[in-house]
């Protein structure tokens, strides 16, 4: 019931300017990874990205994703595995300033894959606000998109002992050049800390993660992009120490994707 209650609000907070049916579109998105050395990075993912345009302001999205594993991480679990399905509520007011815009998204998962079903994380909504600006004769996007992210969870730490974050303060910067009318460059880096509940066993540690990402992104035509990049994500600390690395043999992985909308 929690979860319907949820999605009624995301969809009555768009819906509710909507006197008329408005743009849908499915993108189908298709990804291969591959691990520098190791094999747990390399994956295949395929993903379903519905997106219905309420209005000029309002914007809602539903996202689920599938993965094939090669490197199974845990004992019995298993290659191909269902991700999470996500929604979002894209909200633009329409406000600019010095050519700065303004924009804000709110998102939830619903506790599809069998991961988060195990570690008992009942939704994780989170709220994002994205400053963005355009440069070099508007060629250049410049985006800054602090974000807070919460845990509803029913334990306080996985199955093995590992705590569960309860909530997550964090921030990412996305850039995006426009080199000609079809080919593009991106580059993003978030981050973000964790706050633990009291665990009663374990010791008390920080927390907080990363991901940088890099691509170049083709226009092969009208409903088909290409893109090919780079992606490093990695915790913050390890054994006692703070790092970010840009690139690590570890957990770096290369990237070729497709999306074709419909």
């Amino acid at each position: 019931m929690r979860y319907i209650l949820c999605l009624g609000a995301l969809l009555w907070v768009g819906l509710c300017e909507a006197t008329t049916a408005k743009a849908l579109q499915l993108t189908l998105t298709g990804e291969q990874y591959v691990g520098v050395q190791s094999d747990s990075a390399t994956r295949t993912e395929l993903y379903a990205d519905l997106i219905y345009k309420v209005s000029e302001r309002h914007t809602l999205r539903a996202v689920q994703g599938v993965s094939k594993l090669y490197d199974v991480a845990v004992i019995g679990e298993p290659e191909v595995q269902i991700g999470d399905l996500y929604l979002y509520h894209y909200w633009s007011p329409g406000w600019e300033w010095e050519g700065i815009e303004l924009s804000a998204r709110t998102s939830l998962n619903l506790p599809v894959s069998e991961a988060t079903r195990r570690h008992g994380v009942l939704t994780r909504p989170s709220v994002r606000v994205e400053i963005s600006r355009r440069f070099v004769d508007q060629r250049l996007l410049v985006s800054y998109r602090p974000f807070f992210r919460y845990s509803i969870n029913q334990f306080t730490s996985t199955p093995d002992g590992a705590p569960l974050p309860l909530w997550t303060l964090g921030h990412g910067l996305y850039l995006e050049g426009k080199l000609q009318d079809k080919l593009k460059l991106a580059a993003s880096y978030t981050a973000g800390m964790h706050h633990y509940e009291q665990v009663a066993a374990g010791k008390q540690s920080a927390g907080g993660n990363y991901e940088i990402d890099l691509s170049v992104l083709y226009q092969l035509a009208d409903t088909v992009l290409l893109r090919v990049g780079m992606n490093q994500a990695d915790d913050f600390f390890k054994e006692g120490r703070f790092e970010s690395n840009l690139y690590d043999p570890q957990t770096t992985r290369y990237y070729l994707g497709i999306d074709v909308s419909l």
